[in-house]
């Protein structure tokens, strides 16, 4: 095997300290012995001597001066570019509509953006004396800190739903985004929470309107059900299930025919046809009549769902039992009818 050879980095200020010894050992060797060659009076060679020293002190300040001057150049230049990197950086942070938390792996807070110190009511100087536990007690209690970051990475995210609490005692949900990064070789832990208030608020409105739509159509003695476009069962209420005799678990996404015409049919029906066709109709159907699911004497009403562009959406189903409109009307017909007429029938 060949093993590799590592070379080391110098930094600039050691490459700069190394070339000026040698640079100094150098002239202090050769220039004494060239010196030496060409002078034998040792007064004159003392008094040379010293003006080589200071000419030698004057070079290297002048060098020194040169250097530091580049050297504080460049510096005040990475600064300024730094300075408004920051700025830059500072200010993408601060439009961000999500609440941005940068912490240690102990869950100090080392930076915030401007929506999270408005979301829980702090200044942010206040934010980077606290904690994730001083804000969110969900994921910092029984060991659920440390169970986060054991599974965190450079290439994996996690999105969990948490709460967390204002500066007034408040709560409120959040859905929290945490990943894990590295910023000058120390790990830190980046967190993206959005206020879901608003959401969960809507997701409550809309299962309250779902059950009380559906109670709606519990309610209603006629058997009312939705299709889809290719007529797959999408839902239907409590008497269309004791109408077919099926539950919503077995009749839920399976064809129409497959649920009212278990055994099957000859010839489609006219409801089936109506269907078919997208036809809005209304259709009575007898209980004699084979595709009669119920047995009894029914309206049928299809009414096909279309959206904008006209195209059909769904198609709803209604089924009116005509069994005791019948019976009401042979009733009031009875009772309007002369006992002589009755008679003579």
């Amino acid at each position: 095997m060949n093993k590799k050879r590592f070379i080391p980095e110098f930094t600039a200020s050691r490459r700069i300290t190394l070339i000026y010894v040698l640079c100094g050992a150098l002239w202090i060797l050769l220039s004494d012995r060239i010196l030496l060659s060409f002078v034998d009076d040792a007064e004159l060679f003392t008094r040379i001597s010293t003006y080589k020293g200071w000419f030698y002190v004057l070079i290297t300040a002048l060098l020194l001066y040169w250097l530091m001057n580049r050297y504080l150049e460049e510096q005040a230049r990475i600064s300024a570019i730094l300075r408004l990197s920051e700025k830059k950086f500072r200010t993408l942070l601060n439009r961000a509509t999500d609440a941005i938390f940068v912490c240690d792996t102990d869950g100090r807070f080392i930076d915030v953006n401007r929506e999270a110190c408005r979301s829980l009511g702090y200044e942010r100087e206040e934010l980077l004396t606290m904690s994730v536990a001083d804000v969110d007690t969900t994921l910092t209690g029984g060991g659920h800190w440390e169970a986060l970051l054991e599974k965190l990475s450079a290439d994996n995210t996690i999105m969990l739903a948490s709460s967390q609490q204002r500066r007034d005692g408040s709560i409120f949900p959040v859905e929290v985004h945490i990943g894990r990064l590295e910023v000058d070789s120390w790990p830190v832990i980046l967190g993206i929470a959005r206020n879901i208030s608003e959401r969960r608020q809507a997701e409550l409105a809309i299962e309250q309107s779902r059950t009380e739509w559906a109670a709606a159509m519990d309610a209603s003695d006629d058997a009312i059900y939705l299709l889809d476009p290719d007529r797959h069962l999408l839902r239907a209420n409590k008497t269309f299930y004791c109408l077919t005799g099926t539950t919503p678990e077995a009749a839920v996404g399976r064809h129409i025919v497959d649920v009212v015409h278990p055994r099957g049919e000859s010839m489609p029906c006219p409801v089936c046809l109506a269907q078919e066709e997208k036809r809005d109709v209304v259709i009575i159907m007898e209980a004699d009549n084979p595709g009669n699911p119920a047995g009894r004497p029914l309206e049928i009403t299809v009414k096909v769902v279309r959206g904008k562009d006209g195209g059909p959406l769904s198609i709803l189903m209604s089924l009116h039992d005509l069994t005791n409109t019948r019976n009401w009307r042979e009733r009031r017909l009875t009772k309007e009818t002369p006992p002589w007429k009755i008679l003579n029938r």
